[in-house]
């Protein structure tokens, strides 16, 4: 599609957005909020799974009557734990796993909330990290390594669960301020403020953090 056309396609749905939200304004709300945190790509077949993941140990978890999915390829003692980022899934290290696995290793890669075989049609934040903190429990890796929004879900985990058996932590691409984020799709879609305010509130009140203090600092 050209991008003359798929930018035209966004902002007419930004615009109708903000006349849901005005005519209609918790059905206007909750769209917003659907776009934002439904991923559209990222899920896995387990029919069709890669060959880098058939190659691996699978293990369906648990939690809060969810489920999720890991893979691991088994080596020595010490575990590196993989966090994937948004739209995405556990196949995205396939080229890193290479290398990794020349250390001899045990390698864990963990698909989030609905991505690769994961359940759920939500992504967010604090249940990711509750995700890496099951499997941190079960496993005690040393090592986390996570890319894009992966990255600031290992920094929420560490924040929410302090956990000293983890010696690294490996942010790639992360993002380091959540309200960048949200003033991106806003620009994006064009939203009215109504919008962007119910969401800040919306946040605060399901999660219990303001956005605008979700941030990853250098110590």
């Amino acid at each position: 599609m050209p991008q003359m056309i798929q930018n035209i396609i966004v902002k007419s749905f930004g615009q109708y957005l903000n006349v849901v939200s005005h005519l209609h304004p918790q059905k206007g709300f909750a769209m917003a909020y659907t776009l934002f945190s439904h991923p559209r790509n990222g899920r896995l077949k387990k029919e069709n799974l890669p060959k880098m993941l058939l190659k691996s140990e699978q293990e369906t978890h648990f939690h809060n009557n969810q489920q999720f999915q890991t893979y691991t390829w088994k080596g020595n003692n010490e575990i590196i734990l993989l966090v994937h980022g948004w739209e995405s899934n556990s196949n995205r290290w396939k080229e890193f796993l290479k290398q990794l696995k020349k250390t001899g290793k045990t390698i864990i890669a963990i698909d989030g909330p609905a991505h690769g075989l994961s359940d759920g049609k939500e992504f967010n934040v604090p249940l990711y990290a509750e995700f890496i903190n099951v499997v941190v429990q079960k496993y005690h890796p040393q090592v986390l390594i996570g890319h894009s929004i992966g990255g600031t879900a290992c920094a929420y985990y560490q924040h929410l669960f302090p956990n000293h058996t983890i010696q690294k932590m490996v942010l790639l691409g992360a993002p380091s301020d959540f309200s960048v984020l949200l003033q991106n799709y806003i620009n994006i879609l064009r939203l009215n403020t109504k919008i962007h305010d119910y969401l800040i509130d919306y946040t605060k009140e399901r999660f219990n953090f303001n956005i605008a203090d979700f941030l990853l600092l250098n110590s």
